[in-house]
């Protein structure tokens, strides 16, 4: 899977910044404020694969599985009052198999591109080393 991830960096006193991962580069953007940061990644975020969810969420109670998936709920850290759904698909086998991969990256792009206000909205998506995990609006 193509994976662009972030980590947060601090270089100096008073630099922010974060990592864009390509396939062969890594490209460092460093700013002045945590507030530039904060935005810069609001802004990217969402069109991202990202690293570490654990930075931005908590995970909490698997609810349902399915073959290769199981779904959680999980609280932003930035508003404990907020609680999404995770589906967390494990990369396993089937992760080398070019059709899954080619559903599980339409399955992300259609997420993206549908925002309808009766369909699930994809918040975020992130990725470590064995699972992608979607980051859903919370249903019921």
């Amino acid at each position: 899977m193509r994976t662009a991830v972030r980590d947060d960096l601090k270089h100096e006193e008073n630099c922010y910044g974060f990592v864009i991962f390509g396939y062969d580069d890594a490209h460092y953007i460093y700013l002045e404020s945590e507030e530039l940061q904060k935005e810069w990644l609001s802004y990217l975020q969402p069109l991202m694969i990202c690293a570490g969810i654990s930075f931005d969420y908590n995970l909490k109670d698997q609810f349902n599985r399915g073959t290769n998936s199981r779904i959680m709920n999980c609280i932003s850290k930035d508003d404990e009052n907020v609680t999404y759904a995770v589906k967390a698909i494990e990369k396993t086998e089937y992760y080398d198999n070019e059709r899954y991969m080619k559903n599980l990256i339409n399955e992300i792009e259609s997420m993206r591109v549908l925002k309808r206000p009766n369909l699930v909205h994809l918040h975020r998506v992130y990725e470590d080393k064995n699972y992608v995990f979607l980051v859903i609006d919370l249903c019921g």
